[in-house]
C-alpha cells in the first residue's frame, strides 16, 4: 500500500476534523476579515496549491463578489515590484509552509497594508509565522511527495471560509455531510480509467468553472505520479488552440459540472465524437442523462451532488485513488516521482 493511496484514504477524517475546529476558529476568521473590509482577494501558491487558489477564485468571485486574483510570486521576489495591496485579503495556501518566495510574498503584502492568511497545514511553519492570521489545513503529517489530502483540505478550508462569511446555512449542512460523500466516493469504480491511461503517454482532462481547478490539479497528478502528459484546458476554451490536439482514440477526462455551467457540454460532446476522441466522463449518479450516456466512451460515478461548491472536492477523492492504482499499473511508485522532492523552494 503506497503513502499515496494511504494518505488519499485520510480525507474524510480530515475533513471531519476541519468541521469540528473551524466551528470555532472561523467565525472568529471572519470578525476580522469584515472588520477590515477587503476590497478584493489576492492568492499565492505553486503546484497543487495554485490549483487551491483557482477554485478560490471561483468561489470567491461568485459567492462573495469580491474580485480574485492570483499572485506571480516572481513579481514580488525577482522582479521586486512594490504591489499596492491596501485593501487587499491576501490568502497564500501551502502544505508545508516552507517556500521562501511564499513566504516573502506575504511579508512584503503585510507590509503594504494587506490582510494576510497563511491556508497551511504546519502551523508552526515559517508562513505561518509571516501571516496575520493563520486558516489551518489539519491533514496532519503528509508525507508522499504527491499531495492529496493537504489539496482536498484546501478546497473544504475555502467553502467552509465562504460558508461562514455569507452564513449559508445550506452551504453549511452540505459541508457536514461531507465526510459521508468521501467515504461514498472511495467505493467507486474507476478501473476502466485507470486501465485506459495505463497504456497512454498523454491525455487531456477538461473541467468548466467549480470543475475546472480539479482538472488542473488531475492534470498534474498524471504527470508526476504516472509520467503521462496530461493537459488541463477548460471546456470553454478547448475548441479553440487546444481541439487541434485531438485525435483517433485520444483519451480525454471531463469532470462534469452539476452547476448552470454543464449547459454547454453537449455540444462539445458532439464534436469530440465526430473525431472519435474517447471522453471519460466524471459524473454525480443523479446528473447522469441519457444523452451523457450516449456520447462518453465510459461514465465515471460519482455520488449524487451534494452541492456545487462539494461536489468537485468529492470527485478529487475518486481521482486519486485512480491515479495511484494507475502508477501501479504502469510499474511506476507513486511515491517517488521522478526529479521531485515533498518541499520545493523556488527562488
Amino acid at each position: 500500500m503506497s503513502l499515496m493511496y494511504r494518505e488519499a484514504k485520510e480525507i474524510p477524517a480530515v475533513t471531519q476534523r476541519q468541521l469540528v475546529h473551524y466551528q470555532q476558529m472561523l467565525p472568529e476568521i471572519i470578525a476580522k476579515i469584515k472588520a477590515y473590509s477587503p476590497k478584493f482577494i489576492v492568492t499565492v501558491g505553486r503546484g497543487s496549491s495554485d490549483h487551491a487558489a483557482a477554485f478560490a477564485k471561483y468561489v470567491f468571485e461568485t459567492e462573495l463578489g469580491l474580485v480574485t486574483s492570483s499572485s506571480a510570486p516572481s513579481i514580488s521576489t525577482v522582479y521586486k515590484a512594490q504591489l499596492q495591496l491596501s485593501g487587499a485579503l491576501v490568502i497564500a495556501f501551502s502544505q508545508s509552509g516552507q517556500s521562501s518566495d511564499i513566504c516573502e510574498v506575504v511579508s512584503q503584502a503585510r507590509a503594504a497594508g494587506a490582510l494576510t492568511i497563511a491556508c497551511v497545514n504546519q502551523t508552526n511553519s515559517p508562513l505561518a509565522e509571516k501571516a496575520e492570521v493563520v486558516l489551518p489545513l489539519l491533514a496532519e503529517t503528509e508525507s508522499a511527495v504527491a499531495a492529496t489530502k493537504s489539496y482536498a483540505a484546501m478546497l473544504v478550508a475555502i467553502v467552509s471560509l465562504v460558508a461562514y462569511w455569507k452564513q449559508d446555512n445550506v452551504l453549511l449542512s452540505a459541508l457536514k455531510l461531507l465526510p459521508q460523500q468521501f467515504i461514498a466516493a472511495q467505493h467507486m469504480d474507476w478501473s476502466v480509467l485507470s486501465n485506459e491511461m495505463a497504456l497512454r503517454n498523454s491525455a487531456i482532462v477538461l473541467g468548466r468553472g467549480y470543475t475546472f481547478p480539479v482538472a488542473l490539479e488531475a492534470a498534474l497528478k498524471l504527470k508526476e505520479t504516472c509520467k503521462i502528459h496530461a493537459e488541463a484546458f477548460s471546456s470553454a476554451e478547448v475548441l479553440h488552440g487546444p481541439f487541434a490536439l485531438m485525435k483517433q482514440n485520444f483519451p480525454l477526462l471531463v469532470f462534469v459540472p452539476t452547476d448552470e455551467s454543464a449547459k454547454g457540454l453537449n455540444g462539445l460532446l458532439d464534436r469530440l465524437n465526430s473525431i472519435a476522441t474517447r471522453p471519460y466522463l466524471a459524473v454525480a449518479n443523479n446528473h447522469v442523462t441519457q444523452a451523457l450516456e450516449e456520447k462518453a466512451h465510459a461514465i465515471l460515478h460519482l455520488p449524487n451532488s451534494l452541492h456545487k461548491l462539494c461536489d468537485p472536492i468529492v470527485a478529487v477523492q475518486s481521482f486519486y485513488l485512480m491515479v495511484e492504482a494507475c502508477a501501479k499499473l504502469k510499474r511506476i511508485n507513486p511515491d517517488a516521482p521522478d526529479h521531485l522532492s515533498k518541499v520545493t523552494d523556488t527562488l
